[in-house]
């Protein structure tokens, strides 16, 4: 998502993450955020009451996620009236096909190699897709 969002020259934006992490890709996600200077906003951990404000604030909401069980996440968004914008994932189809389509975009999940990844030449067109939902 990050590198997408390095890709979107024509459309101002600003990203606010929120969430913790820690390890390797918490550590990339920050590293690449970085590059993206002050467009991006990283609030950490938040409380539900917090992050509900943010998303109120928001107008576009993002997972591009390769393994989810049931993300509750994405019902916050539709909740706050986010466009929501995320992977293709076992399920999503059956819980948002009746939402309308300006509302909800589902990317389709490229073949992965272990559970939650992608193989790596799968990445960049992934990376592709992403900056067209915008």
């Amino acid at each position: 998502m990050l590198r997408s969002l390095a890709n979107i020259k024509d459309h101002d934006w600003h990203l606010h993450m929120a969430g913790g992490g820690k390890g390797p890709e918490f550590e990339e996600c920050i590293t690449l955020t970085k590059k993206l200077g002050q467009k991006v906003t990283i609030h950490g951990y938040v409380t539900h009451h917090q992050l509900s404000a943010l998303m109120k604030k928001a107008h576009i909401q993002l997972l591009p996620s390769f393994f989810e069980g049931l993300s509750l996440v994405l019902f916050e968004g539709l909740a706050s009236v986010c466009r929501t914008i995320t992977t293709n994932l076992s399920g999503f189809k059956e819980i948002f096909g009746a939402v309308k389509r300006e509302t909800v975009d589902l990317i389709q999940l490229p073949p992965l190699e272990t559970i939650d990844q992608p193989y790596l030449k799968d990445k960049a067109w992934l990376e592709k897709e992403l900056c067209q939902k915008n």
